[in-house]
C-alpha cells in the first residue's frame, strides 16, 4: 500500500507545478457587416462574413421573410403561339385551374424561383414549389399586392 501512495505523490507534484495564471488577448472589435432586406429589416452578418467567409455583396436581399425573389406574373403560352412546346416534348409541369382557366409551370422554371405570384380566373393565386419535397401547392391569395 505504501507503494501506491509513492507512485501517486509525484504525480500529484507535478500537477501542482502547473500555471493556472490565464492569458488575455486583446482583439479589436470586428467592423459590423449590416444588411437590409426588401421590408427594410436590419440583418447583422458580421459573423458570416469574418468567421465563414461569407461575401456580403453576393447577399441578394439577406436573410428574411422576403429573400426569395418570387416569378411574378409569367407568360402563358398557347398551343398556337410560337413558343410552344412540340408534341414529342418531355417535361413536368405543375398545373391549376381556376374558374375554367388552365393555367402550366415548368418545374425547371420553378426551380429557380420556388414561387409563382400569377392570376388565374381573375384570381391572384400563388404556386410554391417546394425542391426537396418534390412538391407544389397552390393557393388563392388575399391581398391585391402581385
Amino acid at each position: 500500500m505504501n507503494r501506491l501512495n509513492l507512485t501517486i505523490l509525484p504525480l500529484l507534484l507535478s500537477l501542482g507545478a502547473c500555471s493556472t495564471d490565464r492569458v488575455t488577448v486583446e482583439e479589436e472589435p470586428l467592423e459590423q457587416v449590416i444588411l437590409f432586406d426588401q421590408d427594410g429589416k436590419q440583418w447583422n452578418i458580421t459573423q458570416a462574413v469574418f468567421r465563414y467567409g461569407f461575401v456580403a455583396d453576393k447577399f441578394l436581399f439577406g436573410f428574411g421573410a422576403f429573400s426569395v425573389q418570387p416569378l411574378v406574373n409569367p407568360p402563358m403560352v398557347a398551343e398556337t403561339e410560337a413558343g410552344f412546346p412540340p408534341p414529342d416534348s418531355v417535361f413536368t409541369v405543375a398545373g391549376t385551374v381556376v374558374d375554367a382557366d388552365f393555367r402550366a409551370y415548368g418545374i425547371s422554371e420553378l426551380l429557380s424561383f420556388e414561387v409563382a405570384n400569377d392570376a388565374a380566373g381573375g384570381r391572384a393565386v400563388v404556386i410554391v414549389y417546394d425542391p426537396l419535397l418534390d412538391r407544389v401547392s397552390a393557393y388563392l391569395r388575399t391581398t391585391d399586392a402581385t
